[in-house]
């Protein structure tokens, strides 16, 4: 009925099979097309029953099937023919009542990209759940931006989207993403253009999700579960998320040799390093909230390590203040302030500028337990001479943040049984080769333990029973996975036949019966990391003087900056290839990194096949979590200039053209006439002169001169 009732409203694209396996939809324009090939009947034999059977097949549509007797034998339907119509029938995918919704709930802002050669694509994560409320794990959802895929041209944005963060972004394109165990997807949306706005919206497209044909047409369509995220205007880059960060253990207190770290760090809209900004000074407030007296050691230093210049410290909101040392002991009654206040390494006050990005507060933990609050405050300037100036002269607070700590924590040494006040998940944490680390106080003593796993010789098994019957008898083996996706504080942990630090066995009481997904690395390269050197190469002319390196993840120069430098000098502490320092990197217009050698050598042998290495420290930096290196190739031998034969062609004022002979051939690229100058000596006015005319031959270069000269000397510089 749908396609024949004269409304183009409420057509189908519902039909019925053929005997010859194809679908027709059957459906006729109005009465005054008649007859001019615009209906088309499906045609159904009636056995002897007078029964007929038919099917009705469709995709997200509605269908109301109608059945007539054509007595004017014309494939066409009138109201005065004998007919029966049934009753409607609606075909939708089982993910109809499906519901999506953005872990954004605002309309928000984020900085441009490409502004100042960096990016700062803002992640949406989108999450589905089926009708019965449970994830829609491995589901594909559609995403795109809904200005460019609404009915009007005049909202159209230039914003882009992609699948993945490193993917390739396009306005228009509809992107596939697929939902994880909890029905979460991900994907980016950035633009280059200021003010620039992009709605993102979600679908599940029912023509692709397991219905008839499985075949999509990246459209959204009416019936199909969708939902719209919330608005990012971008707009150029500012400081206006600055993050606060302290380096809690996973679970529970500090513990005896760990450092708190309080980082301030200058963020832009985006949550990405700032562009513009610097640091101009860093402030931090200590509170000692224990109830008792502290002494504490701190250190005030930027992001590469080195500390921050003109340090002072005031006592108790005191008005005056007095010189700072870092590392220096600071006494503090219970309930006490000290104030610590620096200038940037890199500030410069002449041009007004800083490329300092963070201001760290280092405390180690105090000889007895207790708690500290730490609040801080910087002031930013531009980021270059020239640079914008909507930093100058900014101030941003930061909140109070408490850390909790454990003083004269023992490492356990003999067996012992405790209950689960701490633990931490990474690989070989407090330096040495662990997959983590469980702190536990032990029974009928006020001592705390800690105990580092994952070492040889070691078994782990898992339990429910806290008092551990039987010597842990109804314990089960268990993989580190197993162990460190079920640590809950409050757990219990037995620790047999501890022999120089190792125990025989481990048995963790999983009191809670909890398995969260927390497992970190446990001796599995870190799946996140995915941080390799792609490619690496020399570079030089008469000599080997950079490396130019291709990661597998974008990197910024933002990024690059913070790589850390040895005291006093500009030499990168971490990244070095065969022993040769690094220095100076720079991120090109293709992605590559060049790296400058500090002390560029001759000896180009030396680097072929060499390696590069990045320490885990600036792997870090980069967006990696392990250290990573790669064998240069492409050890680039400077080309060498062997014999220069002059020649007089025209017997007139000198010579007048010159053949180099190279030691190797060169593509005809190569020479750039405008680059290529000689130098002549022994003439009336000797200098450079330049070349007027090329021929490249192979391994041969011809060079025919702006002039004659009587004398010609040996070439220089270019």
């Amino acid at each position: 009925m749908n396609d024949i009732d004269g409304s183009i409203t409420n057509d189908t694209n519902a039909s019925l099979r053929k005997n010859n396996g194809s679908y027709v939809t059957p459906y006729q324009d109005s009465a005054s097309q008649a007859g001019s090939n615009r209906e088309e009947a499906f045609q159904i034999k009636t056995n002897s029953q007078g029964e007929a059977t038919f099917t009705v097949t469709g995709k997200n549509t509605k269908a109301t099937p109608v059945v007539f007797v054509d007595e004017n034998k014309n494939n066409r339907f009138e109201q005065t023919e004998l007919h029966a119509t049934a009753g409607a029938v609606e075909f939708k995918g089982v993910q109809s009542p499906y519901t999506l919704s953005f872990d954004r709930s605002e309309n928000f802002v984020a900085a441009l990209s490409d502004e100042h050669g960096t990016q700062n694509p803002v992640k949406y994560t989108v999450k589905v759940l089926t009708e019965n409320g449970q994830p829609y794990k491995g589901g594909t959802v559609k995403v795109g931006i809904q200005q460019n895929h609404d009915a009007s041209l005049t909202n159209n944005t230039p914003a882009k989207i992609a699948a993945t963060k490193d993917g390739v972004y396009n306005a228009d394109q509809v992107v596939s993403v697929v939902t994880n165990d909890k029905g979460e997807a991900t994907f980016y949306v950035k633009s280059a253009v200021d003010n620039s706005k992009a709605t993102p919206i979600a679908w599940i497209d029912l023509n692709s999700a397991g219905n008839v044909d499985n075949v999509g047409n990246d459209k959204l369509e009416d019936g199909e579960p969708f939902a719209v995220a919330p608005t990012v205007t971008f707009l150029k880059s500012v400081v206006v998320a600055p993050e606060y960060a302290l380096n809690k253990p996973f679970a529970g207190p500090f513990i005896t040799g760990d450092t708190m770290t309080w980082t301030s760090s200058l963020l832009n809209q985006s949550g990405n390093v700032s562009e513009t900004a610097g640091i101009r000074y860093a402030t931090f407030t200590v509170k000692n909230t224990s109830d008792v007296i502290q002494k504490i050691n701190p250190s005030l230093v930027d992001e590469t390590g080195l500390a921050y210049d003109d340090k002072t410290i005031t006592y108790n909101g005191s008005t005056q203040t007095a010189e700072f040392v870092n590392g220096q002991e600071v006494t503090m009654e219970p309930g006490t302030t000290v104030t610590i206040h620096g200038v940037a390494r890199t500030y410069n006050s002449t041009n007004v500028t800083s490329v300092t990005k963070d201001a760290k507060l280092n405390v180690g933990v105090p000889a007895k337990s207790g708690s500290l609050e730490v609040s801080s405050q910087v002031s930013t300037v531009k980021n270059k001479a020239n640079g914008d100036t909507c930093n100058d002269n900014n101030t941003y607070d930061y909140k109070v943040e408490e850390a909790d700590f454990l003083a004269d924590v023992q490492k356990v040494t003999v067996p012992v049984t405790g209950t689960v006040v701490g633990f931490e998940v990474k690989d070989n944490i407090d330096g040495g080769t662990n997959y983590g680390r469980i702190v536990i106080k032990a029974d009928g003593t006020n001592d705390y333990k800690v105990y580092h796993y994952g070492k040889a010789g070691e078994t782990t098994k898992l339990g429910t029973d806290g008092q551990f019957a039987n010597n842990g008898a109804a314990f089960t083996a268990a993989t580190y996975d197993q162990i460190e996706n079920a640590l809950s504080l409050d757990d219990r942990l037995q620790l047999q036949n501890v022999t120089s630090g190792v125990a025989g066995t481990l048995l963790l009481a999983n009191t809670d019966n909890s398995n969260k997904k927390q497992a970190v690395g446990n001796g599995a390269a870190p799946e996140v990391s995915a941080f390799t050197i792609t490619s690496a190469k020399t570079n030089g002319t008469d000599k080997v003087e950079e490396v130019v390196v291709k990661f597998n993840k974008d990197v910024t120069q933002a990024q690059l900056n913070r790589l850390a430098t040895t005291v006093g000098s500009p030499i990168l502490s971490g990244v070095t290839v065969n022993g040769y320092n690094l220095q100076s990197p720079t991120l090109n217009a293709d992605g590559t990194v060049t790296f400058k050698l500090s002390n560029p050598t001759t000896n180009t042998a030396a680097l072929a096949n060499a390696t590069l290495t990045v320490d885990a420290a600036s792997a870090t930096v980069l967006g990696g979590e392990k250290a990573v290196s790669a064998t240069i190739t492409d050890a680039v031998a400077p080309v060498q200039v062997g014999d220069v034969i002059v020649t007089d062609t025209d017997g007139v004022n000198g010579f007048d053209t010159a053949t180099f002979t190279f030691s190797e051939t060169l593509a005809e690229n190569t020479i750039d006439p405008a680059d290529f100058r000689f130098y002549v000596s022994g003439a009336a006015a000797p200098g450079y002169v330049s070349g007027k005319a090329f021929e490249l031959n192979g391994n041969k270069l011809v060079v025919e001169f702006d002039g004659s000269y009587a004398n010609l000397g040996n070439r220089h510089g270019q």
